[in-house]
């Protein structure tokens, strides 16, 4: 409890002058007053209360003897109250703590019912679409029979995912690792047999949406053995090479931790702006490819196949101006970009830059990394590197 407290019971003591209750003598040099276990030495001379290095008027006097208002104190604090006469304290206990306590118990089990009513339903639906479930630590992937070789591998990808989420963004939302394991926030991770529409070789898709509260990801990636092409990623990579995929499957993941992340220090009266739009998808790109190839031999080939590659025509891949950011290539120019961003800055800045309060990315940008003609230049020396 803080001191500021202790002064309210002192303040109500001194108004609910009511002459009945616990009396004390005014002889006694020290009175204890407390609540929920919390005391606070008072001491008593010519007629007002010493609390800390402050003096309080009194509580009625009579006959050398102290007055205090318990009843009427112990409804206003929703408390009972006991004098221990041995000790001198004069002490209350709350019990509306308690009917809280009961209250929130009560509360949290209709929560766990309903994550187990959706679950039931979820599983219901897919069953009933001729998917098969497999339950990783963190995740649920629906396969098909024929391609259940794949799915161990997948959860395991899909892992590396979450591990990488908390680690980048427990600054900024410390509760995360619990979300994202959490039945209100359920992750769906289909492993399709076959190619549809936005899902194919190098294609697939993150569905997340909903609130901090309630916030639902479908994850939707062709199953690796259903490749029927081998050859190539942006960079000319194979689709055969195993780190291709764990790549890919972290890259999609780390889509749902971006958005909570968005719900999160966005909601209620908190404002700033927003890495929704066209214009701003570079930044959940290429943190995402960032983030994914952060720590692995990816990055180091990566920025060696594409830093020439930008530097020798940066205006099609991001333009940076006075006032303004232009990246036409999220996946190339947001990526690097990030990297550097990431690499120049660090992370924390980077968050920083995520958690900024200013209404456009811009302002935010600029107060957090410095003018833009101040960051095109190091860009610029950061390619040539």
């Amino acid at each position: 409890m803080k001191f500021s407290k202790v002064k309210v019971i002192v303040a109500l003591i001194c108004v609910f002058l009511l002459g009945f209750g616990v009396a004390t003598a005014a002889t006694n040099p020290i009175l204890k007053i407390g609540l929920d276990g919390f005391t606070l030495n008072m001491t008593s001379s010519k007629g007002k209360i010493q609390v800390g290095n402050k003096m309080v008027p009194a509580t009625i006097a009579q006959n050398g003897t102290t007055y205090i208002a318990a009843p009427a104190i112990g409804t206003v604090f929703q408390a009972n109250y006991a004098f221990d006469s041995k000790t001198n304290t004069f002490m209350f206990n709350s019990y509306k703590k308690d009917q809280d306590k009961a209250q929130i118990q009560k509360l949290q089990g209709q929560v766990s019912t309903l994550k187990q009513l959706l679950a039931q339903a979820q599983s219901t639906k897919n069953k009933a679409e001729g998917w098969l479930e497999y339950h990783s630590k963190h995740f649920t992937l629906l396969y098909t029979k024929q391609y259940e070789k794949d799915v161990e591998k997948a959860a395991a990808d899909f892992e590396q995912g979450y591990n990488v989420a908390t680690t980048e963004f427990a600054s900024l939302v410390p509760e995360i690792g619990s979300i994202l394991n959490d039945g209100l926030h359920p992750i769906y991770i289909y492993l399709h047999p076959v190619a549809i529409d936005n899902i194919d070789e190098g294609n697939a898709y993150n569905k997340t949406y909903g609130t901090d509260n309630v916030l639902k990801t479908e994850i939707h990636v062709l199953t690796p053995s259903a490749y029927q092409k081998k050859c190539c990623t942006l960079a000319g990579d194979t689709y055969d090479d195993p780190s291709y995929f764990t790549h890919l499957f972290k890259h999609e993941y780390l889509h749902t931790p971006q958005t909570l992340l968005q719900e999160t220090i966005r909601r209620g009266d908190k404002t700033g702006w927003f890495t929704g739009g066209e214009e701003m998808q570079w930044i959940k790109e290429g943190q995402a490819e960032y983030l994914a190839a952060k720590g692995t031999d990816d990055l180091k080939k990566d920025k060696m196949h594409w830093k020439p590659i930008i530097l020798e025509k940066p205006q099609e891949h991001i333009i940076i101006y006075k006032d303004n950011i232009s990246v036409k290539t999220q996946y190339i120019g947001g990526y690097m970009f990030t990297a550097f961003l990431y690499e120049t800055y660090g992370s924390d800045k980077f968050n920083s830059f995520l958690a900024s309060t200013q209404p456009t990315m811009e302002k935010a940008f600029v107060q957090t990394f410095g003018s833009l003609e101040q960051v095109n230049t190091k860009w610029l020396e950061w390619l040539k590197k």
